[in-house]
């Protein structure tokens, strides 16, 4: 784990479009606030429909060509980790 201030460092460059410009792609927004809504569902009631539709969003927001790679390599963990979360659980047999 890195020590608070270089943790810091790292992610922010990971949060600022490569553009650098205010005409930058901003058409991830509402995929970000969706995937965060589902994200504190997942958390509060343990519903997995809202882990699966996480994983999705999340998967669609590491295809974004905004992202880096450090970001989108993020997004894809957390989106197999959600999916695993969302996956029905079966009865087995005694």
């Amino acid at each position: 784990m890195y020590p608070d201030h270089q943790y810091r460092y790292r992610r922010r460059h990971a949060l600022v479009p490569h553009q650098h410009a205010a005409g930058a792609d901003m058409t991830t927004i509402p995929i970000w606030a969706g995937t965060l809504t589902q994200i504190l569902i997942h958390a509060e009631s343990g519903c997995r429909h809202s882990a699966l539709l996480a994983a999705r969003l999340l998967e669609q927001l590491s295809e974004a060509s905004e992202l880096d790679d450090d970001t989108r390599a993020l997004c894809e963990r957390a989106s197999q980790r959600f999916a695993s979360q969302g996956e029905p659980t079966h009865a087995r047999p005694a």
